[in-house]
């Protein structure tokens, strides 16, 4: 009876958590003209004035709560600010209670499933709650990779629009209109920033703030700001810089292809006792009853995932060679 409600009310914190995700959604894509007049009205109420952080944070139009609730739980705590930052680096168009909703979510189904099928099918909620969290870093990850091979074509654009006579703003701007994103939506924020009043230096160093995982950007705002302060030759710098970056991409791949093999190994390693665990306990589930049944089985269990995490982590800092 105890398991029967336990499964129910499960099911009932599932669907609660889905609704709410779902919901939160729809809001994000169906904004009325009443929250855009309301924003509006917030932003002017609290004296809006022209500098790095207040115009660098209506730029980036960072997320907000939809619920309440849920505002008051985590908004004033450094994990929703570590969230919303991690979501604008990913660009990922979510507010921070649909990603906690959806972290939870995932967590739930693994417990639904596990005390409706299968005992140890809970033991994947942590990884469910952490999923959220990895697929955001994959993001960041892919969109800076993208940014820094974007970078060396904007710099040559930058260079021959200094030489036709245009200012470094509007130099820019030409990057803005005629590169792809997520370059382009990266030059915009700075652009919007400069047009509001903010400095060009300041606006130059909260660009770092966008892809701030981006070496190659942040000796490029060094370049420029440098520039501006004591003079010189910036189209000869941003050359020598694009020449740079193209020759560390190089070894770079270099590199990956050295190390290749290494992570394949790592991963070959981390895969396969998880899919003999599974064919073994489909084909020959007498052979599995120890180790999820028995108190020892279930520690050398858990010991051998542990030891399988800690060995996939090692080998990926060791081939994780960085220039």
């Amino acid at each position: 009876m105890n398991i029967l409600i336990a499964k129910l009310v499960l099911c009932i914190i599932c669907s609660i958590l889905t609704f709410f995700c779902v919901l939160n959604i729809c809001l994000y894509f169906h904004l009325d003209e009443k929250d855009i007049v309301q924003r509006l009205l917030s932003v002017k109420n609290h004296g809006y004035s022209a500098n790095k952080k207040n115009a660098h944070n209506f730029a980036i139009s960072r997320r907000n709560f939809h619920f309440s609730i849920f505002s008051k739980l985590f908004g004033k705590i450094k994990f929703a600010d570590s969230v919303k930052s991690l979501l604008d680096q990913a660009d990922i168009p979510w507010q921070v209670d649909t990603f906690i909703i959806f972290s939870l979510i995932l967590c739930v189904i693994p417990l639904v499933l596990g005390l409706l099928f299968l005992p140890v099918i809970a033991l994947l909620a942590p990884l469910g709650l952490f999923l959220p969290f990895l697929y955001i870093r994959y993001k960041i990850k892919k969109r800076t990779d993208l940014f820094t091979q974007q970078l060396p074509d904007a710099l040559d654009l930058l260079c021959n629009a200094l030489r036709a006579g245009h200012s470094l703003f509007s130099a820019f701007e030409i990057i803005v209109n005629e590169m792809p994103d997520p370059i382009s939506r990266v030059f915009k924020i700075m652009t919007d920033e400069i047009a509001l009043g903010v400095d060009t230096k300041d606006a130059m160093r909260a660009l770092q703030e966008t892809v701030p995982n981006s070496v190659d950007l942040r000796f490029f705002t060094t370049v420029v700001i440098l520039q501006r302060e004591i003079g010189g030759n910036l189209i000869k710098l941003l050359e020598i810089l694009a020449a740079t970056i193209r020759e560390r991409f190089k070894m770079i791949g270099q590199l990956k292809a050295q190390t290749m093999q290494a992570k394949l190994s790592g991963v070959i390693v981390s895969v396969i006792p998880p899919v003999i665990a599974v064919i073994l306990f489909f084909m020959a589930p007498e052979y599995m009853d120890y180790l999820i049944h028995h108190t020892w089985g279930k520690i050398s269990l858990g010991v051998s995932i542990f030891l399988m995490i800690v060995g996939f982590i090692l080998i990926n800092k060791i081939t994780d060679i960085e220039i």
